[in-house]
């Protein structure tokens, strides 16, 4: 990541006292560990929060370029349950797809704790070279080799929080940073006017940023690159 960042802290206090401190300090730090505990979530799966909805059996479908390919994304919640570090955690498929061919393929995985913030608890991720799978780059699990779980969605975003989404050491160090909550999004699914999240998402071992826009009540609706590359999605369709 390009620049100095501004150091935030941010301590966020979950219904079950279960307390995860976010901090991020000076040019190419890495973000604070934030690793939840297991009293602060429910016995199973449950992801309601509407900016982050996964209800399973509904299959989300992204359309868009990178660089001069096309690119279609498809999303599909499973009811597939694996307990990560002690926490029941809802399973994704993420399925990616340029100019026809599967690139990659990961199995995501969510939990929501009792505050109404969405936790990455962690990914398999399966890369494809003519129709063949060629390694696992990305893959990595909360609680083990010292990964930490991140939030991917907080309950109740506000300008200017910033937050760990994942981390694994060399491997999986994603952040965001929230930039609005009243923007705006036009996609081939719909226009939403003024009740938009908008977000900046990073890496501390990758270059690059990108915007992404959530929706309340769907989820996320668009990315877009805006910093060292060029892809562009946005949702194209649901079905539940």
């Amino acid at each position: 990541m390009q620049g100095a960042m501004k150091r935030v802290n941010r301590v966020m206090a979950l219904a079950t006292e279960v307390a995860v401190a976010v901090v991020l300090t000076g040019a190419g730090a890495s973000a604070g560990a934030a690793s939840p505990a297991s009293p602060g979530f429910p016995s199973g799966p449950s992801i309601t929060n509407p900016l982050f909805p996964l209800q399973p059996g509904t299959t989300y479908t992204y359309d868009g370029t990178t660089g001069t390919q096309p690119e279609h994304e498809v999303l599909t919640v499973t009811s597939n349950v694996k307990k990560i570090n002690g926490i029941p955690s809802l399973q994704v498929v993420d399925s990616n797809f340029v100019s026809g061919h599967l690139v990659e393929s990961t199995l995501d995985y969510y939990a929501q704790d009792f505050a109404g913030n969405v936790w990455y608890m962690g990914e398999f991720a399966t890369q494809y070279k003519h129709g063949h799978p060629t390694g696992h780059v990305g893959s990595w699990m909360a609680g083990r080799n010292e990964a930490m779980s991140g939030i991917i969605m907080e309950a109740s975003p506000r300008v200017g929080d910033l937050y760990r989404q994942e981390f694994s050491a060399g491997i999986a160090e994603d952040a965001a940073k929230v930039l609005s909550t009243t923007s705006s999004v036009h996609t081939p699914f719909g226009t939403w006017i003024n009740n938009v999240l908008l977000t900046k998402d990073f890496s501390y071992i990758e270059t690059g940023v990108e915007h992404k826009y959530y929706v309340p009540g769907i989820g996320l609706v668009k990315s877009k690159d805006v910093v060292g590359g060029s892809e562009v999605l946005a949702l194209t369709g649901i079905q539940r």
